[in-house]
């Protein structure tokens, strides 16, 4: 196949998980000898040159980390979200030089995404989209319904024509029930995978009766690293002893270290930075458990998965994304994210209450045989090769093919904003 994938960051930049797995995917469908393009926007961070299939040829337009955009400011809420026409003329360029089988959309958040798939629907474009977050939410909360309707984007046909995938069922519900409407067919569940390295060797729990918590991802509230130090104090304060915490990630680090000292817990808890991958695998192995008692609304964390491929058995909000494919006590313990349900966790793990080789092997098996990235990478495929249909590349090539954008994209912004200039 011949894939034109399209998204808002792309490494060396990225923010989290969803900029990652787009780029480990398409390396595996290059690997696998698919043609594939990536669309995406330029990147300040300092690294190699792009590869060739590599183009940086879209405008991010407000979608810069730690610099919230003011909603006062509509115009650059209009080009996130709703209408870039830039990255109209862009897609219009790529899709006629490339000629893709299919468009794989991922993250598009800050690109004018409504009217990049009204473009893809108008032209008969196929696509698919893999959702890691509630992307569609946003376009259909991100401006007004007699806005949206210039792109269809009320309509559930705008969706109908696209392959949907969703890293969870807990992403798609949310999805729906933010932005009160309904996928005109079940979305494709690719529940997130762990890119493991080797076999899962033999190993042992609470080596020398001590107990050896971790938790690595961004270092944040959401994450519920608060949780974690609190919970710490509160074992410490009824006497508990015998455990450690190691803590890996970039950032609010300085924040939470002085918490921490504030809590006078660091003599059990350290924080470590970010590592590379193949570091944060060894930890995996010589832990114990995982902390996650991230934000419910998580849609799928890839950590608590890559920790339990190495019998590192994760201690998890109960009702977040990834949660779906834990079986509480059976691949991990699934508690109410509070200090208190966590602290209650991590003494049975210390007190040896919680059967932590039984789960750590049960979970290993699983993500192992369930969760790898070839099924992941294979049931992406799938979708993609439904979405292949002959399509009428002559539109493309056709040079009147930009004035129906133009008009659109000129209408919305007068109707959003109020003006004509």
């Amino acid at each position: 196949m011949r894939v034109l994938a399209v998204s808002n960051l792309y490494p060396p930049y990225w923010l989290g998980g969803y900029e990652l797995i787009c780029a480990d995917v398409t390396n595996e469908l290059r690997a696998r000898g698919h043609d594939v393009l990536v669309a995406t926007t330029p990147s300040h961070v300092p690294g190699p040159p792009d590869p060739p299939h590599v183009r940086r040829c879209l405008r991010l337009s407000a979608h810069v980390p730690h610099y919230a955009v003011s909603a006062d400011d509509l115009r650059s809420v209009h080009a996130s979200d709703t209408s870039d026409l830039d990255n109209v003329f862009a897609l219009h360029r790529m899709l006629g030089e490339f000629m893709p089988d299919v468009v794989l959309l991922w993250n598009l958040h800050g690109i004018g995404s409504l009217h990049l798939i009204d473009f893809l629907n108008v032209h008969r474009v196929p696509w698919a989209i893999y959702l890691g977050d509630r992307v569609f939410e946003q376009l259909v909360n991100a401006a007004p319904a007699h806005v949206n309707a210039i792109f269809r984007g009320g309509d559930p046909g705008y969706f109908a024509s696209g392959g949907i995938m969703a890293v969870s069922q807990h992403l798609v519900d949310e999805i729906t029930g933010l932005g009160n409407f309904a996928f005109p067919r079940p979305p494709t569940i690719v529940h997130g995978y762990a890119a493991t390295s080797g076999s899962f060797a033999k190993r042992t729990w609470r080596e020398g009766g001590r107990t050896r918590f971790l938790a690595a991802g961004r270092v944040a509230e959401h994450k519920g690293i608060g949780l974690i130090c609190d919970a710490v104090s509160s074992l410490l304060k009824d006497g508990i002893g015998g455990f450690e915490v190691d803590i890996f990630g970039d950032g609010d680090v300085a924040f939470y270290v002085n918490y921490a000292n504030s809590l006078a817990i660091s003599r059990c808890v350290t924080f470590h930075g970010a590592v590379a991958k193949r570091q944060l695998e060894e930890q995996y192995r010589s832990h114990d458990a995982f902390l996650f008692p991230t934000w419910a609304r998580e849609p799928f964390a890839f950590a608590p998965i890559e920790a339990a491929a190495y019998g590192c058995v994760p201690i998890l909000t109960a009702n977040c994304g990834c949660a779906e494919r834990i079986v509480d006590q059976v691949h991990g313990i699934k508690i109410e994210r509070s200090a208190a349900a966590l602290a209650a966790a991590m003494r049975q793990a210390i007190d040896g209450t919680i059967a932590l080789d039984r789960i750590g092997a049960a979970a290993a098996a699983m993500v192992r045989s369930d969760l790898t990235f070839a099924g992941h990478v294979d049931k992406i495929v799938g979708v993609l090769g439904e979405q292949c249909r002959p399509w009428d590349r002559s539109s493309i090539d056709d040079p009147r093919a930009m004035l129906l954008p133009f008009i659109k994209h000129h209408l919305s912004l007068a109707f959003r904003t109020g003006t004509t200039n």
